[in-house]
Order: structure tokens, then sequence, then C-alpha cells
């Protein structure tokens, strides 16, 4: 523990050693459970400018109703023919372009 003290000690090696996370325990301040809740009320002048610029707006609350899902069967059928129809849109395209290119080298 004598080398842990010429040293800085590292948050993980806290974590490790229980010697060590009592001896880092020891050196935090004591903490008064009050003074963490204290705000300082006095404003600067750069929040006062900053709040001079700054308009406040307020917030404006946006409604979205929920549209009731369709069921499982009728879902898988919708995605199921719109991907049979995609693709034989795909092929019909494909099939074109193919033809096209085979009468232009063709001549």
């Amino acid at each position: 523990m004598g080398a842990a003290l010429a040293h800085s000690i590292s948050p993980e090696l806290v974590l490790v050693s229980p010697d060590l996370r009592e001896h880092a325990l020891q050196l935090l301040p004591a903490v008064d459970p009050d003074a963490l809740f204290e705000v300082d009320r006095r404003p600067t002048a750069d929040a006062e400018q900053a709040a001079v610029r700054i308009p406040l707006e307020r917030p404006r609350l946006v409604l979205f109703e929920s549209r009731p899902r369709a069921p499982l069967p009728v879902a898988v059928a919708a995605y199921a023919t719109e991907a049979l129809l995609l693709g034989a849109v795909r092929a019909a395209g494909l099939t074109a372009a193919i033809t096209v290119v085979a009468f232009v080298l063709a001549r």
C-alpha cells in the first residue's frame, strides 16, 4: 500500500482492491447532504444577457392518434403480395433492359 500512496490511484484499481477502496473512501471529503441541493439564487451577468437574447417559447404539445394494427396474417399477406409485385416489376424491367442491350449489340 506504500507504493499506492506514492503514485496516483487508478479508479479501476480501487474497484479491484478492497484496501485501496477503503483508502480512497477515507481520502474523500465529508459530504453535507443538505449542501447538495443548495442553489445560488443570484444570476450572473452572462445569464441575464443570455435570457434577454433568447426569447422563451412555449413548447407545443402534439398528439398523434395511433392507428389500429392489422392482424398478423393480414400483415404477412400484404408483405408477401408487395414483395411479389415489386419482384415482378423488377424482373420485367431487367428483362426489358437485357432485350434492348441484346438488340443493340446484335446490329
